[in-house]
């Protein structure tokens, strides 16, 4: 098992470069406490986090009105799909990218782009990669039964062409069913050994009373994949 998410710190990319988390020392034992706590301060959806439908979609479904079996997955999908800056992904190239032996029985569907490599730099945040609304009735005609669609890329929406990605975003989560977003995962394992595939997926965010989203732990099964 794998972890799938990003250390948090305050030098975290955040998007738009907007401020990020800050940690500060609470009670410290050298100060004379009797032990040692700090206090976070960052949005919900700074890191490796997910969008629930309430964050574009005011009658969506908050955070915690999942139950608990909805967060593992059990058939999870790793797709190679190389994005270049400034692109704007469509379904004619995902479909191209996805294979004919592709399950109906997936869950969770994550894509590798590349950008993974490029997290430690401005590019991460200025000139990404961004989403057509259409690949969400892609997602949903070709996996029925999925929850996740996730990505090494800090949003689905480019900071270029947000307009575009606030309509992606609804797209994903205010129409039926809802397809939960992952977003800004860490995917580095794959590319240090590219025969590595998904078995199944955990997502565990921080459950915080009818938020539209949450920071997350994503923790993966993995498998050398025979070709």
């Amino acid at each position: 098992m794998i972890n799938l998410s990003h250390t948090i710190h305050e030098k975290i990319p955040t998007y738009g470069n907007s401020s990020g988390p800050k940690l500060t020392a609470d009670k410290q034992m050298c100060a004379g406490d009797s032990c040692n706590t700090i206090k976070v301060e960052m949005s919900n959806h700074h890191g490796t986090h997910l969008d629930a439908p309430l964050h574009f979609n005011p009658h969506g479904k908050s955070l915690t009105d999942y139950s608990e079996d909805y967060w593992f997955c059990r058939e999870a999908e790793l797709i190679d799909c190389p994005l270049q800056e400034y692109e704007i992904l469509d379904a004619r190239k995902l479909e191209a990218h996805l294979s004919s032996d592709e399950t109906h029985a997936t869950e969770a569907l994550i894509l590798k782009t590349g950008w993974s490599l490029r997290r430690e730099t401005p590019d991460y945040w200025k000139i990404p990669p961004g989403f057509s609304p259409e690949i969400a009735d892609l997602l949903r005609s070709r996996f029925p039964r999925l929850k996740f669609f996730g990505f090494d890329i800090i949003s689905l929406s480019s900071f270029t062409n947000r307009n575009l990605g606030r309509e992606a975003h609804k797209r994903f989560l205010a129409m039926e069913p809802e397809i939960l977003i992952l977003e800004d995962l860490n995917l580095n394992r794959f590319y240090e050994d590219s025969t590595l595939a998904l078995s199944n997926l955990l997502v565990a965010p921080l459950m915080l009373e009818g938020a539209d989203g949450s920071p997350c732990t994503v923790f993966a099964n993995i498998f050398p994949h025979q070709s």
